[in-house]
């Protein structure tokens, strides 16, 4: 409450016991001015002076790592959505291999954010990958295609085959990075 919102309240008042406040109240803000208006010695002016400074250079240098954090965090995603199509299949690996490692790193771990990534796919492109996969294999064996080559194939493969699927993945492994809060710009071997 300011002095002048207090007045206005401590004037309001009406009885016996009401100028005997008002003049006690009048007495205290005068003795409260005076207080304020003392003078200081230079130390204390300057004690003062140098709390302020340190106050302003630790609130200074919150707000330097915010920005440093957001602005790496902005720079991440910025590379999240620069993931384009060419060579996308190495870097969707190295994103994931990421995410293993934020998740602990243990081999099963590596199956389970691949199948969450083709999960996500699924339910976002209202596909089948394993239906699709076998459907790939047979076409492969009937056109004649080594039974090694036909092994080898695998989801990744299906997801390649079809324009929008590809698209619909690497929005999937985009939307898992962010969430994971990795990065696309270093590249983490992939787990044993």
């Amino acid at each position: 409450m300011t002095e002048q919102g207090f007045t206005l309240l401590a004037m309001g008042y009406t009885g016996s016991r009401a100028m005997e406040f008002k003049e006690r109240y009048i007495a205290e803000f005068h003795r409260m001015r005076e207080q304020l208006n003392e003078p200081k010695t230079q130390l204390e002016i300057l004690q003062a002076s140098i709390a302020q400074l340190v106050e302003q250079e630790r609130r200074l240098s919150e707000v330097e790592n915010r920005m440093t954090m957001t602005e790496k965090k902005l720079d991440n995603t910025a590379e999240l959505i620069a993931l384009h199509p060419v060579e996308w299949r190495r870097k969707v690996t190295d994103i994931l291999n990421k995410i293993v490692q934020v998740r602990g790193g243990y081999a099963e771990a590596y199956r389970e954010v691949r199948n969450e990534s083709y999960q996500m796919l699924e339910e976002r492109a209202a596909c089948n990958l394993s239906i699709r996969l076998t459907n790939r294999k047979r076409k492969m064996s009937l056109e004649g295609a080594a039974k090694s080559k036909v092994d080898k194939t695998n989801r990744l493969d299906v997801i390649a085959d079809d324009a929008r699927l590809t698209e619909i993945y690497l929005a999937c492994v985009k939307e898992m990075a962010i969430r994971y809060q990795v990065s696309s710009d270093e590249t983490i071997k992939n787990p044993k």
